[in-house]
């Protein structure tokens, strides 16, 4: 089963209601899975122990950030390869 364990520092610049904020940390990872298609089968692989980095703002309820994870040690036909993947955030919160 593939998992994957992001440990990351947040550094806020300004208040709790509108900052801007970087993010630096490490992320542990293990994939080992098999995705199966009309077109053929497609192995997914590896492990390891990368960099993860972000950054982001928030104003009101209001969020948006970006995380990039390093990947090293990837199986063949992961797609991903040395350079990693990015996950772009967009969240809204009100207390009611």
């Amino acid at each position: 089963k593939p998992w994957s364990i992001p440990i990351v520092a947040k550094l806020k610049f300004g208040d709790s209601d509108a900052n801007l904020f970087a993010a630096a940390g490490w992320h542990f990872w293990r994939q080992n899975s098999d995705i199966s298609t009309s077109q053929g089968k497609v192995e997914l692989y590896g492990q390891g122990n990368d960099p993860v980095i972000g950054i982001g703002a928030k104003l009101g309820g209001f969020q948006i950030s970006y995380e990039h994870y390093n990947f090293s040690g990837v199986g063949a036909g992961m797609g991903i390869g040395e350079g990693g993947i990015g996950s772009l955030g967009l969240t809204w919160s009100s207390n009611f």
